[in-house]
């Protein structure tokens, strides 16, 4: 039978009711809070007992401090002649407990209570760090729109990739409410001590549902964020989350090393801060080194693989096109080694196709051909995309403009737009109803008639 374990403190720092009562619950079946961490309480096994826990907030603290500081050891003294024994702190935050059945309360003035409060979670504890990591996110959210519209189509059409985004959407939000709600219950509170009443009690059951829904987004993200395909690669992804994680122990654990040996606060922040910057560049190496991993074969085996003069592999696949610079008009022989790729992809909003004929021959000066097809659930959802689309070079990175639309019925078309190259060529944009078409006209090559009815019959679904 074990002796100690640790339970997790999914409890906001002023949410003391509740606190209190989860603790006490515990004492009844024989676990006793032994110490506060960050993330949760280690207890220890004892026989069980009714006691009363309190909290309190000491606003001079920090999570860097070694041990109590001399006041928090003379509050200790007076909440000790009150029939309260202290039991740990986690910065700021206290733990009393006390085996009186009904024990004088420590803080009995609601205005001392939330001022100490204001100034330990407000300024110092949690809503900093929720704004921190808010702030991280919408840097994450920079980096995702960047990468929305450079491989947009490769995203909105892939499921996996819509639930990730919605999942982190949600985490972000929630990330949102909870500093929100705090402000809430500050102004609240005031404005009820103002009124002669007490601190209001918090949101715990909303805070609650917000922190599970956050774990639980965050664990959809894990999950939708690998892609594994048997047991194997999903052991190996499980090793290389851990692996990231392991500077972050390391930091944590360098912290408790540092106030163990009793090290001045000064002294253990300015370590302990030198060492996040370094669990930064060390989780961004290892990144580096796992995602520069070559030895991964390609998503599918080529038809050919050809080698070069200056020994690089190329490989070449014989995937079906509707249209091909053979059907064009335009010579390919044998040496211009033409690579024939059809990529697609499907979710509930939108299904995608990129085709594309390219030439891997040293010697060959044949034109790329490149085109792609979307076909949207909804003709409402293929217009508002249309709105800030961009394409580039198989993604989407050309808005079509006003001033791109052009008139050429030949096409047949919705609505048409064209970009010309600054040497020859250019890019087209088509709107078929609830279907988008881009086609990349690269090089001199003329877009005939003959050409035109071909590209339109083939890509038009009419």
């Amino acid at each position: 039978m074990r002796e100690k374990k640790w339970v997790p403190n999914i409890y906001q720092p002023d949410d003391e009711a509740a606190i209190v009562k989860r603790l006490e619950k515990l004492a009844a079946k024989g676990w006793l809070l032994e110490r506060a961490g960050a993330w949760g309480w280690s207890l220890r096994r004892v026989e069980p007992a009714q006691v009363r826990y309190a909290l309190t907030y000491f606003p001079e603290a920090s999570v860097f401090d070694p041990g109590p500081t001399e006041d928090q050891e003379t509050y200790a003294g007076y909440c000790r002649a009150a029939g309260w024994e202290f039991i740990t702190s986690y910065g700021p935050v206290q733990y009393f407990r006390s085996d009186l059945p009904d024990p004088v309360p420590i803080e009995t003035d609601e205005w001392d209570k939330l001022e100490s409060f204001q100034r330990t979670v407000l300024r110092k504890d949690s809503v900093l760090l929720y704004l921190w990591v808010l702030l991280s996110f919408v840097l994450s959210w920079s980096d995702l729109s960047l990468a929305l519209q450079l491989n947009d189509f490769l995203i909105l059409s892939d499921t996996n990739s819509l639930i990730y985004l919605a999942a982190f959407a949600v985490v972000t939000v929630c990330f949102v409410l909870v500093p929100a709600d705090y402000l809430v219950w500050y102004l609240r509170s005031r404005r009820s001590l103002e009124n002669g009443g007490s601190c209001r009690g918090p949101h715990t059951r909303f805070r609650r549902a917000t922190s599970l829904l956050c774990v639980a987004s965050g664990l959809v993200m894990l999950l939708v964020g690998v892609e594994v395909e048997n047991v194997r690669q999903v052991v190996r992804a499980l090793g290389e989350a851990l692996l990231l994680l392991t500077p972050c122990a390391a930091l944590y654990g360098f912290l408790r090393w540092m106030k163990g040996r009793g090290m001045e606060r000064k002294v253990t922040r300015k370590r302990f801060v030198i060492g996040a910057f370094a669990v930064v560049a060390a989780m961004n190496l290892l990144g580096a080194a796992l995602s520069s991993n070559t030895d991964a074969p390609p998503d599918r085996q080529p038809d050919q693989i050809y080698v070069d003069s200056d020994g690089d592999s190329h490989y070449l696949y014989a995937d079906d096109l509707p249209v091909t610079l053979e059907d064009l008009g335009i010579q390919v022989t044998a040496a211009d080694r033409c690579s024939y790729e059809r990529e697609h992809s499907a979710s509930f909003l939108v299904s995608y196709t990129l085709y594309e004929q390219s030439a891997k021959g040293e010697e060959s000066e044949l034109p790329r051909l490149l085109y792609g097809v979307a076909e949207f659930s909804a003709e409402w959802a293929a217009e508002a995309f249309l709105a800030y689309t961009i394409w580039d070079d198989g993604m989407w990175m050309f808005l079509p403009r006003e001033e791109d639309a052009v008139e050429d019925p030949r096409w047949g078309a919705d609505a048409v737009y064209f970009e010309p190259f600054h040497t020859a060529g250019g890019d087209w944009f088509f709107r078929y109803g609830s279907r988008l078409v881009h086609l990349r006209q690269d090089g001199d090559w003329a877009m005939t008639d003959e050409r035109v009815a071909l590209f339109r019959e083939a890509l038009s679904g009419q």
